[in-house]
């Protein structure tokens, strides 16, 4: 019998027929079928072979071969390792971003997915975007809050993010909150939301994204009822100057005291000796402020000449 590094060799080789790379599948050695698992050209027949491979790195191979048919794919999505159920959503045969030319089989895939018990899987495929409305609905109506957060954190639909943000559960209106497309009404609302994690999704996803949100919207976040929305709207940057002005009078000294750094000016000239430990400061001095820790102060116009070689 030849050699295992022989048989990987032709197993590998552009060349070999389909009737060698079947008799190939079955061979005794891991490192030669995982060879053939991954080819393309592996007939389908052979792949089938390999669906319950003793090997978990096979099993892999065949779940990421481009060529590799729906059906066998659907049946890998209920392989007992989940790196063989997750690494089928990354075949780029399923993904039209990806796939190679041809039809597109990806939808009974995505489908089968979607209605998997694996929750993780269908977490994973709820961040996918492009899905199509049929798997989007599954998803939509998925008994996991966590899945369905996904979904609105990452979906590119409109549709799909206007029925999440009526979702029962406030994680999932939290989400959909953080989610790039979200539009100004939707925003607005989040501002009335009967959760505090929704409503301070507002602060927290301005700061992420640069969203301009109405000063009377700010408003009612800094009068919120729950310390930890004030907190966070005190906490980050684009807020207006009355706005700060109202939470560097909060009952709560560390949501005060965050706001009141917003309206301290960011930057001043230090001394030629410093006028406490006596020591010779060369150049501008940064004294506590947004300026100091990176963020843009909201209500200061820029000054290049405070700046080191201006």
């Amino acid at each position: 019998m030849t050699t295992v590094r022989a048989r990987v060799a032709a197993a590998a080789d552009p060349a070999a027929t389909p009737s060698a790379l079947a008799d190939l599948a079955a061979d005794p050695s891991r490192s030669v079928r995982r060879v053939v698992a991954g080819r393309p050209d592996t007939p389908p027949e052979a792949l089938r072979t390999l669906v319950h491979d003793s090997d978990r790195q096979t099993r892999e191979c065949l779940a990421r071969n481009p060529g590799c048919p729906p059906d066998i794919l659907i049946v890998l999505l209920t392989d007992p390792h989940w790196s063989v159920r997750w690494t089928v959503l990354d075949n780029p045969g399923i993904d039209p971003a990806k796939r190679l030319d041809g039809p597109d089989h990806g939808l009974a895939v995505r489908l089968a997915a979607a209605r998997s018990d694996d929750k993780d899987m269908r977490y994973i495929l709820a961040q996918r975007l492009g899905l199509e409305d049929e798997v989007i609905d599954l998803l939509l109506h998925d008994t996991s809050a966590e899945v369905r957060a996904a979904l609105a954190e990452r979906t590119d639909s409109p549709r799909t993010l206007e029925s999440l943000f009526a979702d029962p559960d406030p994680k999932v209106r939290r989400a959909a909150g953080f989610n790039a497309d979200t539009t100004a009404e939707q925003r607005h609302r989040l501002v009335s939301d009967p959760a505090a994690q929704v409503r301070s999704a507002v602060s927290e996803a301005k700061s992420v994204h640069g969203w301009e949100i109405l000063e009377e919207d700010l408003m009612l976040l800094a009068r919120d009822r729950s310390v930890n929305v004030r907190w966070w709207l005190a906490n980050g940057p684009g807020a207006t100057r009355p706005v700060y002005q109202v939470l560097a009078e909060d009952r709560d000294e560390s949501v005060a005291t965050a706001a009141r750094a917003w309206l301290m000016e960011p930057l001043r000239r230090a001394p030629a000796v410093d006028e406490v430990a006596g020591i010779r400061v060369v150049g501008p001095r940064r004294m506590w402020g947004p300026r100091y820790v990176g963020e843009p102060i909201p209500h200061a116009e820029f000054d290049p000449a405070s700046f080191p070689g201006a």
